[in-house]
């Protein structure tokens, strides 16, 4: 049926005399009918629903793929991106900021806490307890800087951030790394609802997730200086990632699935360092709860350590938290030319007089801080930060996400791999 056989415009036509009248009448009814369409238009979308949290409506996206295009944004896929730095340390922020600005996204800040400045009742859980190891200064205000940081995505509602600390380095492709960790991150996460009980699958409904990284995860940790995969869950593995540095070349990693060229994605037991790491909001409200509000023996047993990374690593292990991470780690650090004592705010460093280090970035391929000048002149290729390293000279320009790998599991009995 037709507008004009459910108008008829004829008796509106033909009644008024006036010609004038006529063409003010046919004037307002054209309007009339063009408003009823746009109204439909904008109050109607398919795609349009409610997102998790029910803070309002989010647009559903139509498939997996499309959601990868999410982490090119400028918060890399992540609702907020938030560098803990002390207001001192200035020189830290600028380079921040400059190395955000040339790989193209946005970052905003927590301010750094000095241990000095805390009231001895508000110190971490435990603190000072006979048989823990003793925590130096630096460490509890680096705790209280990173809980300040969860509490910023519980009280402003944020459904994902992104927390880097200031020493933090990145590739210059980090974009199309996180394509690549994206769609690893994802595939992990659906193999584990098919995993799981029947009685549970009800609550993971068949649709596309509202964050490119997908929505069954509490930390992605792409920062770390060491990490344990699950045993008893499947991983990602790509074995020609130019990205991954030689093995000679890995920083003095914790722990870790060394291979040539390789970058293993999984579900963590365990990592260790807070370099860089994602939060849910969900995740940010439990870690409040467990490193400050309502400690437990189970977050601290005795004997442990109370510091923020070994804390949060411990959430992982006893699957209090869903992690994920890469090996090697995605976000290496950083160390400005100059003194060394400039280096860490936690650990204080008593260098000889004189004393001078080149710069220098560690767990990362094609540094984004070492060719600052290269990418404020626009250039098209980088240095690779390890001269021996297989890495090509990087094509800023070249967007194509890198996916060659699948996803693995090992049989612990026989230690044979195969592919899902």
């Amino acid at each position: 049926m037709t507008v004009t056989d459910t108008l008829n415009l004829s008796y509106y036509w033909e009644f008024p005399s006036n010609q004038r009248l006529r063409l003010l009448y046919l004037l307002l009814i054209s309007v009339s009918i063009v408003s009823l369409f746009l109204r439909g238009a904008l109050t109607y979308s398919p795609h349009q629903t409610q997102n998790r949290e029910g803070w309002g409506p989010t647009t559903s996206l139509l498939d997996e793929h499309s959601s990868l295009q999410a982490v090119e944004n400028r918060t890399l896929g992540f609702q907020n991106v938030l560098c803990i730095n002390l207001p001192s340390r200035t020189d830290k922020r600028d380079a921040i900021t400059l190395g955000s600005s040339v790989t193209d996204f946005h970052v905003d800040w927590i301010e750094g806490v000095s241990a000095e400045d805390m009231d001895l009742k508000a110190y971490p859980p435990h603190y000072g307890e006979p048989g823990r190891p003793i925590m130096i200064p630096g460490e509890v205000g680096n705790w209280r800087a990173h809980l300040n940081a969860m509490r910023r995505i519980v009280s402003d509602r944020l459904t994902t951030a992104l927390i880097i600390e200031d020493d933090s380095d990145w590739d210059v492709t980090l974009k199309i790394q996180l394509h690549e960790f994206a769609l690893a991150s994802q595939s992990l996460q659906k193999a584990r609802k098919v995993k799981a009980p029947k009685i549970f699958r009800h609550r993971t409904p068949n649709t596309a997730p509202n964050s490119p990284y997908g929505d069954e995860w509490g930390i992605l940790w792409l920062g770390h200086c060491g990490m344990t995969c699950r045993q008893d869950a499947p991983y990602y593995k790509r074995s020609n990632d130019s990205t991954a540095l030689p093995v000679d070349s890995l920083p003095p990693y914790w722990s870790g699935r060394a291979s040539p060229n390789t970058r293993i994605i999984c579900q963590t037991r365990y990592v260790i360092c807070t370099g860089a790491y994602a939060v849910s909001y969900n995740a940010a409200q439990k870690i409040i709860a467990a490193l400050s509000v309502l400690p437990s023996d189970e977050i601290f047993p005795p004997g442990t350590s109370s510091i923020f990374d070994v804390s949060l690593g411990r959430l992982c292990e006893n699957g209090y938290l869903t992690c994920y991470s890469s090996f090697p780690s995605l976000i290496g650090n950083w160390r400005p030319a100059g003194s060394p004592s400039r280096n860490s705010d936690i650990q204080i460093v008593q260098n000889s007089e004189g004393e001078y280090q080149e710069a220098v970035s560690s767990g990362i391929a094609q540094s984004t801080m070492l060719n600052l000048d290269k990418l404020l002149e626009g250039t098209h290729g980088t240095d690779p930060a390890i001269h021996h390293s297989v890495a090509p000279e990087a094509n800023l320009y070249d967007k194509r996400p890198h996916l060659g790998g699948g996803l693995y599991v090992l049989d612990n009995d026989t230690m044979i791999e195969r592919k899902v």
